[in-house]
């Protein structure tokens, strides 16, 4: 019997999935030693207990596998297969190993397992049995399902004739301003008011202040936002004051600012009173002293200046913002007359669903189904409802919200329509009949408790309009209108392969203020659009969640029936304790993260959103009418369920916190697309995703995510809106972004490079060649795009190192220089990719491309004297990429840590681009204690500079702290920063993939900072198994404890002048089962080895 045997048997990188697709699945599995497994210790790394304190036996290898699949477990257990039976195929792969049966068909169940052969011949036992079942293959095994919603009567928008006035501003524009406009207004004495109205726009955002009380917010130019301010006024002196802002990367032209407000008084007597924007309004841009109070002299104000005619172009009149339509509710009954076997539920919710049966939900997801570009498909999921089912009575029941089919609030052009349903119930009786329960005309609809929900702007539930019961088999519906039938709202339904976003884990609030000033906000607000309840009270307060994460918080409350609690969420705080919207994208979209609730007023009630979320730490509480308490409120972090797949930890606590902060930013913004950010826009942009790429992989099972996020590119190809030179898009070029704002501009040369870098590390890290099958023709076509864009094999256009220390006013690289080197990188890897897919006419052609671009830059970057690149991130690049003259790599290299330590004292100068490569550069020079030191700094930029102002996750860009206390208006969560932790593992750690036998059926072991830090545990689960490496210093000897899993090989690079000074298990390393030296190189020690675990020691 072999040592070996057969273990973790997925299909399609999962474990027993239901509801996938592929027609052909690819199966894998791992290999395990039957004698002599390691012991796994905990997290105890301090612990002198090491990897294994029994040997693995050595060099193990499958050199042959045989698979049998079946439809049902109890033909498969007999060793029989009706479905395939592979026979013994000659091969040591584990992975990515397609399905080769007979055809498969909807609904079908697949039962199978494998056994292996050992490198002694010697065949081991079958393993344990895996499923997989299929989902709905057709569109016609939905069983004419229909599309389904509730019948919203038409909205026909605000009543009320308000007048505006012109847009104005302050008079001396900039490109990223706030100001502030003023003025003074008369109530009259002894005349009763019958309405006061407001209506205001801003661009980009406004706050609108009367006497002083935050009345509401707008943004944006989609509409303008009406607000009811009788409660606000009294007779005599008024004033009104917007406070508005524009954000600097806009364009800088004075019409691409401006605030525009109108103000209706009617009395009972018929008079009417307004007020309206124009140059009679005094405009600040720096103010002092109680600058919203009534009685507040204006010092050295300004007339306001009149930027734009309301109605004239280019932005012309402004609609107002509709009334939001409360989330539907669909619900039907059904009998069922036999006992059942097995059920499951296929549905689709668009933009967010939940699904009840029997009232209770359906699975533990949340936000579903994950985004796609929905004019092309959207996904379906699949739930096994067996036990949720029963003989006789039942109800299903299901919960619409916008999610980001219906999202109408922030960056025009989203909205694909109102929500919708499409959902089909089969049932296997035990006697092999069925029955199916398909969404037609037949099901009830009703409005629900959540009266307004936006994934930008938050969610609004009133507990009073619950309806209890309503997903029970005894509720009665005849009051509900019938569900009304809609086209459907996709062309395509996909099942959901990536894994779903789901709550993660809580988060305690370390920290209660109150009160804070009462004037921050008050009631109305026109994201939530709230009728009929008064105001607030002035009882405010501020939970400190001591962490900045994605997700919402778990109210609990006992107060009267309605009672409304304000939630708004945000990342800083200003200096003087109030919530700070700016970070979070108030300027931006013009809304502020809010959530309400409104008591029904039995008892604890306990709440939490269901169809939006957060990023934040702060949370400010209004409107709870006793004195709020630490409990009342706990975060809950929610996102795409990725499996954690490496960890990394060391001796040095600053390293372990700047990795615990990489994971806490990447962790917020994994929600179905890599999102840049948890707030401000939400969108999967290109550079970002490429710069991270490695760093998620590291740390998450991400396979799936970045196999989908490859058809969001694929299906926003050609959406752009044109190039960053105004001229028209190109049909199959990216976007910068997939998915999230439309038309929003071609990929410029650094972003789009994610088409060729993802599915390199997809392959790269899985050995899966799949997305290279699938997308090459547009990979292909963007190297092409390039070069025609190219002169001279130049590049010029492009973001460039993006968010540098300080922004982007401090980039030291000039785009064209990182433009071109991607190009290149974008050149070499199709010829790679090209090579591995048999097209060896492209393989050569785009081998000499790459050979034409690096030449040419070159001659164009290099300074041939000093041997730089003239810049941290130019000699970085072009050191990681192989952009240097042949024999001048360590050079270049010498250069790049002359200009660190002596031109700069140690800090970095790098951005997004360059961070990633950056310390890979130095330490794989000899530079380790730059690359430390770098880390380690203390001032300004660093990480504990960073921290020191409240840093728990990566800002955009790291600044200095503000003289005044207030922080800056970019965003503190942005993974984007943080490509630069993949270094953690494969340079610290030391674990690497060989491109030349992916999947880590090869590995590189060449761990790094033996004299910064005492010791270092890195842990990796590839697709072939656990890597483990795991070093630390005794005196003056490395002793590195290393884990190879079976049917792999490694290649190790130890610190020793020669090969005497390195031992194994106590003897001569080259004396030692499984150990092979190969040669001394640079100060190393080089040995191949097999499988197994080993304990290294050697001097250094």
């Amino acid at each position: 019997m072999a040592n070996i045997r057969p273990v973790m048997l997925k299909s399609e990188y999962q474990i027993n999935p239901i509801g996938i697709d592929a027609v052909q699945p690819r199966l894998s599995w791992q290999i395990e030693a039957t004698r002599g497994l390691s012991q796994i210790y905990g997290s105890d790394v301090k612990s002198e207990r090491r990897i294994g304190t029994v040997p693995i036996l050595r060099g193990l290898k499958q050199t042959a596998y045989h698979i049998l699949a079946a439809s049902s477990r109890e033909i498969l257990d007999p060793d029989k297969a009706d479905l395939w039976d592979s026979g013994k195929i000659e091969s040591s792969e584990t992975s990515q190993v397609k399905y080769s049966g007979k055809p498969l068909k909807s609904g079908m169940q697949c039962w199978w397992k494998v056994r292996v052969w050992d490198q002694d011949g010697q065949a081991s036992e079958w393993s344990e049995p895996a499923c997989w079942e299929m989902g709905l293959l057709e569109q016609k095994d939905w069983s004419g399902a229909k599309w389904i919603s509730i019948d919203h009567r038409p909205d026909p928008g605000s009543k009320e004739d308000i007048s505006v006035g012109d847009w104005i501003w302050y008079p001396e524009f900039k490109g990223h301003q706030t100001v502030y406009l003023r003025r003074y207004f008369n109530v009259e004495q002894g005349n009763k008011i019958r309405s006061a109205k407001a209506r205001m726009a801003a661009y980009a955002c406004g706050m609108l202040y009367i006497n002083g009380i935050h009345v509401g917010d707008c943004g944006t130019l989609l509409y303008t936002t009406d607000f009811d301010i009788a409660k606000y006024l009294f007779p005599g002196k008024n004033t009104v004051l917007i406070q508005a802002n524009c954000w600097q990367n806009m364009n800088t032209t004075q019409a691409s600012a401006g605030a525009l407000f109108g103000l209706s008084v009617k009395y009972e007597n018929g008079a009417e009173a307004k007020v309206l924007t124009d140059n009679s309004w005094s405009a600040a841009e720096e103010i002092e002293g109680d600058w919203k109070g009534i009685d507040f002299e204006p010092k050295n104000w300004k007339n306001a200046k009149v930027v734009l005619k309301y109605g004239d172009p280019p932005w012309g009149r402004i609609p107002v913002a509709p009334k939001p339509f409360p989330s539907p509710l669909l619900r039907r009954s059904f009998e069922l007359k036999k006992p059942i076997r097995q059920a499951r539920a296929y549905i689709c919710g668009l933009g967010y669903y939940e699904f009840y049966l029997n009232g209770k939900k359906a699975g533990d997801s949340v936000l579903d189904p994950g985004q796609t570009n929905y004019e092309h498909y959207a996904f379906y999921a699949t739930y096994d409802i067996t036990k949720q089912v029963r003989k006789g009575r039942n109800a299903a029941g299901i919960m619409l919200g916008n999610g980001w089919y219906n999202q109408d609030l922030v960056w025009g052009g989203l909205v694909y329509g109102k929500p919708g349903a499409i959902c089909l119930i089969k049932i296997d009786y035990s006697d092999n009949t069925a029955d199916t329960i398909i969404t037609d005309e037949n099901w009830k609809a009703s409005e629900g408790p959540v009266v307004f929900n936006n994934v930008y702007a938050g969610e609004t539930y009133d507990a009073r309009k619950e309806i209890p019961g309503w997903s029970e088999p005894k509720f009665i519906d005849s009051g509900w209108q019938n569900a009304v039938v809609r086209e459907p709202l996709t062309p395509k339904l996909v099942s959901q392969q990536i894994p779903p976003i789901k709550r993660m884990a809580t988060v305690k609030p370390v920290e209660l203020k109150w009160p804070v000033a009462s004037d921050q906000w008050s009631a109305d607000d026109k994201n939530h659009l709230l009728t009929n309840h008064s105001p607030l009270t002035t009882h405010h307060c501020i939970f400190d969640l001591g962490q900045n994460f994605t997700g919402w918080v778990k109210l609990k409350v006992k107060a009267p029936a309605g009672t409304t609690i304000r939630l708004r969420f945000t990342e800083v705080l200003y200096p003087d304790g109030r919530i700070d919207p700016n970070s979070t994208g108030v300027f931006a979209t013009g809304v502020v993260q809010t959530d309400y609730y409104t008591c029904k007023g039995k008892g604890i009630e306990v709440w939490e959103p269901r169809f939006t979320y957060h990023g934040f730490r702060f949370v400010e509480m209004t409107g709870y009418p006793g004195k709020p308490y630490l409990d009342m409120l706990e975060g809950v972090v929610v996102h795409t369920s990725v499996q954690r797949n490496g960890s990394f930890t060391c001796s040095n606590d600053l390293l372990n916190r700047i990795h615990k902060t990489c994971l806490w930013t990447e962790i917020s913004n994994l929600h179905s697309i890599p999102t840049d950010c948890p707030h401000r826009e939400r969108c999967g942009w290109l550079g970002d995703a490429h710069v991270s790429g490695e760093m998620t992989i590291y740390n998450y099972d991400m396979a799936l995510f970045w196999a989908k996020y490859m058809n969001d590119i694929e299906t926003s190809l050609g959406m752009g809106g044109g190039t960053a030179t105004g001229k028209p898009a190109s049909p199959g070029i990216p976007c910068n972004i997939s998915t999230g704002k439309r038309t929003c501009g071609e990929a410029r040369p650094d972003w789009g490079s994610a088409i060729v870098q993802v599915p390199w590390y997809i392959y790269l890290y899985y050995n899966d060649t799949s997305v290279f099958e699938k997308h090459y023709p547009h990979m292909k076509r963007w190297v092409d795009y390039l070069t025609a864009m190219a002169k001279d094999n130049i590049v010029e256009d492009g973001f460039g190192d993006w968010c540098p220390p300080g922004d982007n006013a401090h980039m030291q690289c000039p785009p064209v220089l990182t433009s071109t080197a991607l190009y290149y990188f974008d050149a070499r890897l199709l010829s790679e990719i090209a090579k591995l897919l048999g097209k060896t006419g492209d393989a050569e052609q785009y081998g000499r491309l790459a050979d034409q671009i690096k030449a040419s830059f070159i001659k164009k970057f290099l300074d041939p004297e000093k041997m730089t690149f003239k810049s941290q991130t130019a000699d970085a690049v072009a050191l990681y990429l192989d952009l240097v003259p042949d024999g001048k790599r360590a050079e270049v290299a010498k250069s790049l840590n002359t200009d660190v330590m002596e031109k700069h004292s140690g800090h970095f100068t790098t951005g997004i681009i360059g961070s990633r490569h950056l310390y890979w550069a130095l330490s794989d020079f000899g530079y380790d204690s730059t690359a430390y030191g770098i880390l380690a700094k203390t001032d300004f930029p660093s990480f504990t500079d960073m921290f020191s102002q409240g840093a728990t996750t990566l800002w955009e860009a790291m600044v200095p702290a503000y003289k005044d206390g207030t922080k800056p208006v970019f965003s503190f969560n942005h993974p984007m920063q943080g490509g630069f932790d993949a270094w953690f593992f494969s340079g610290i750690a030391g674990i690497n993939p060989d491109a030349r036998q992916p999947g880590f059926r090869h590995i590189i072991l060449n761990p790094h900072l033996f004299g910064q830090l005492d010791w270092v545990r890195g842990i990796y689960h590839s697709v072939n198994g656990k890597i483990e490496s795991w070093w630390k210093k005794e005196g003056t000897d490395l002793v590195w404890d290393v884990a190879v899993p079976p049917n792999t090989t490694a290649t190790i690079y130890i610190p020793a002048e020669n090969e005497a000074h390195v031992t194994e298990g106590g003897k001569p390393a080259s004396q030692s089962s499984g150990v092979k030296f190969v040669r001394i190189e640079n100060h190393r020690a080089i040995f191949e080895i097999g499988s197994g675990t080993y304990n290294f020691r050697s001097k250094i």
